[in-house]
């Protein structure tokens, strides 16, 4: 991709808009994405900036970019701007500020000018203040409440970490309640999906489609974990979805190709340790030191007090997975099974509102 590809691409709009809109709302507590024309202000920075620059790395065009773009959002933002925005906190807050001198002192904590601040900011500019509404059928705003999925969860065994689907119902979850998504946890690993700081989720149900960014890494001794946030803005307002399909691709929307929950098919149990014959396992899948877990162990009765916790992987060889033995146990070869085997170490969890 050449230099021209990689600054214009919408990763990197997206990436750079979100900064830029960062340091704005840092320095003057406006939201420079509240309004459309900001962001083609923004986009007419870019051919500009390409061709007044005679450089080779797409760090130094970012640079001119974030400091053209701040430069620029600052002179643009009036004091007429930050006067509205006074009078509107005043609107939401004097009812409050009224109540208690215990909800003043928070107020002033956060602060918000005092009351005399604001009207003598009008007289001088002439502004008349906006009288209050007589209405009072003023709904509520309702209350979003966050919560959390996870791949480990899915109710399709033909899937992968990457694309499964959740039966919302059964964790009693109602799509009008689903705001936005704040963040996805995702365990590194070793495939494409992970080579640029940037992955693609798409979920059709809720008609969500975005690009997200990595935060951060999070990790322990075994594992690292990468923290992703949407690079842009985005509302969720769907209602009686009783399923969704989570898929999540690299920045190519490549669809991850290979199922990822196994089908044992002879269980071998002897003093030290427990083996489980699979159908085909996959090296990116799987891999020692891993924790899985069985489902689906309620299909036989005899194994189903050893099967409750999960096992630590301490060998792969072609289609078997040896692990220790957590407990001592009768030994034995069982085939007459019907059950499935998950990693559940390369789960991901989904943060939603």
């Amino acid at each position: 991709m050449s230099l021209y590809e990689q600054f214009h691409s919408d990763i990197n709009k997206g990436f750079m808009f979100n900064i830029i809109k960062d340091e704005i709302n840092k320095s003057l507590s406006i939201d420079i994405s509240l309004d459309p024309n900001n962001y083609n202000d923004f986009l007419s920075f870019f051919n500009p900036i390409f061709d007044s620059n005679d450089v080779d790395e797409i760090e130094i065009l970012n640079k001119d970019l974030l400091d053209k773009s701040i430069k620029f959002f600052t002179d643009k933002i009036t004091p007429t701007d930050n006067l509205e925005k006074l009078l509107q906190q005043r609107e939401s807050t004097l009812s409050t500020i009224n109540e208690s001198n215990e909800n003043m002192a928070v107020l002033q904590n956060e602060s918000i000018p005092p009351y005399s601040m604001i009207e003598d900011i009008e007289k001088t500019n002439q502004v008349k203040p906006i009288p209050p509404s007589e209405d009072t059928n003023i709904p509520v705003k309702r209350s979003i409440k966050p919560f959390t999925i996870t791949s480990s969860k899915r109710n399709n065994i033909n899937s992968s970490r990457f694309n499964y689907r959740i039966d919302l119902t059964k964790h009693s979850i109602l799509s009008k309640n689903i705001h936005k998504i704040s963040k996805i946890v995702l365990p590194l690993e070793e495939n494409y999906i992970f080579d640029l700081p940037v992955i693609h989720l798409s979920i059709p149900e809720l008609d969500c489609n975005v690009h997200m960014q990595q935060e951060k890494i999070i990790e322990n001794k075994n594992k690292k974990c990468g923290v992703y946030v949407p690079t842009i803005d985005h509302i969720i307002e769907v209602n009686n979805i009783d399923k969704i399909t989570i898929d999540i691709r690299d920045i190519t929307e490549t669809k991850y190709p290979i199922y990822d929950i196994l089908k044992i098919n002879i269980i071998e149990v002897d003093e030290s340790s427990i083996r489980f014959t699979c159908s085909n396992i996959h090296k990116n899948n799987f891999k020692v030191g891993d924790n899985i877990k069985i489902i689906n162990i309620h299909s036989n009765e005899r194994l189903k007090n050893l099967l409750l916790s999960p096992f630590k992987i301490k060998k792969i060889d072609k289609n078997l997975i040896i692990c220790k033995l957590n407990d001592i146990f009768e030994e034995g070869v069982y085939n007459d099974i019907d059950m499935k085997l998950m990693n559940m170490s390369n789960q991901n969890i989904i943060f939603f509102n």
